[in-house]
């Protein structure tokens, strides 16, 4: 490593789906590689397992973090507020199935370095690793959440060392307590500390990005609007323009050990005839799942607008 070399911090959570977590974490390990003489990529994660999550995390050089699961918002504020000791200039956050190539790590100091202070993705690529089904989901400007449109997707947000010191090295409120709808959240707080969001498409920045469903994910497969479906091989291809024929040879066996679970086997089907658009947080319906988000950004904005600011 260079002297004087930029420092980017990479932070992600991990919660079961051992053998997916563990190809994952050691592709960004390769990455961390790979990029030495550019950025010193800080390494970091989250686990809820104890040993179980700690080792592939240490195997692929991470620094490792134990938390409780739940919530889910105080388990990413805690890797989060890790990342501070190491002082990078900005941090990317992904799941522990979200597959980035490397030239999103220098297209994000870049955006830093010229004043964008919270950054993603449009759309990604998304395979399910059971059916090898896959397609691109183009963004929230594909969705009936119209009011989401402009926003990143969560595969890959960027946020710079100016950001982060202003929430205090925190990119959830302390309430609402959340284990779903996560993306949403960290926008709707960032926002109150005076930042926006700017998307872009893989295309403008040079990177591609891939999500990996399995039977575990929060959000599945046919709940989002796809382009450019297909099925089978060519779901490797695919994966192989990202990470490569060594780390596609592993996702490869791991697909034949999975089990498919049941549905899987079913082709792709969304279908938006019952949902109408959504255009403002206040049309947001109440529901069991869901209660009442105007209620609960009501409390977020007393909660962190009664903060002393830094």
């Amino acid at each position: 490593m260079l002297m004087n070399t930029p420092r980017l911090a990479l932070a992600t959570t991990v919660w079961k789906r051992p053998e997916l977590t563990r190809i994952v974490l050691a592709y960004y390990g390769e990455i961390r590689r790979r990029l030495a003489d550019q950025i010193d990529l800080v390494l970091l994660a989250v686990g809820s397992e104890g040993a179980h999550s700690r080792k592939p995390c240490e195997e692929a050089g991470f620094h490792y973090i134990e938390h409780e699961n739940e919530p889910v918002t105080y388990k990413w504020n805690r890797v989060i507020q890790e990342a501070q000791r190491y002082s990078p200039e900005g941090m990317v956050l992904v799941n522990s199935d979200d597959l980035v190539s490397m030239e999103l790590f220098p297209a994000f100091l870049d955006c830093f370095r010229r004043g964008l202070d919270y950054v993603g993705l449009k759309g990604t690529d998304i395979i399910d690793l059971m059916s090898l089904q896959f397609g691109t989901w183009p963004g929230y400007e594909a969705s009936f959440m119209k009011f989401r449109i402009g926003e990143p997707a969560g595969c890959g947000r960027g946020f710079s060392k100016r950001l982060l010191e202003k929430t205090n090295w925190r990119l959830w409120p302390p309430v609402p307590k959340k284990n779903s709808s996560m993306d949403f959240w960290c926008t709707q707080f960032v926002k109150l500390w005076g930042f926006e969001p700017r998307a872009f498409t893989m295309a403008e920045l040079g990177v591609r990005a891939v999500q990996i469903k399995t039977d575990c994910n929060i959000t599945t497969l046919n709940r989002l609007p796809l382009t450019d479906v297909g099925r089978g091989e060519q779901a490797f291809h695919l994966l192989e323009g990202i990470v490569g024929p060594e780390f596609t040879e592993q996702f490869r066996d791991l697909q034949r050990e999975l089990a498919p679970a049941p549905g899987h086997a079913a082709p792709y089907h969304y279908s938006s005839a019952s949902r109408d658009p959504i255009h403002s947080i206040e049309e947001i319906p109440v529901s069991p799942e869901h209660g009442c988000t105007v209620t609960w950004m009501k409390a977020m904005r007393e909660a962190v607008l009664g903060e002393e600011r830094p």
